[in-house]
């Protein structure tokens, strides 16, 4: 038996009906015996990032 390949697999959009999202699902729905898929549904939670912080040294500290 082969060693499975996991995959965590993640949709840069937030919204409800995203195309990115769906497209996801289509391909975990393929996916092949050996690969093992876990969808990350945090995104929301995390921080955004803003460039233009880096010049303001204005940070958010989230610990994980």
């Amino acid at each position: 038996m082969r060693k499975a390949i996991k995959v965590l697999a993640i949709s840069g959009s937030l919204r409800q009906k995203s195309s990115n999202t769906a497209l996801m699902n289509a391909i975990i729905a393929l996916e092949p015996e050996y690969m093992e898929f876990t969808i990350f549904g945090g995104l929301g939670d995390l921080p955004h990032f803003n460039p233009d912080m880096l010049w303001t040294g204005s940070y958010l500290r989230v610990n994980l």
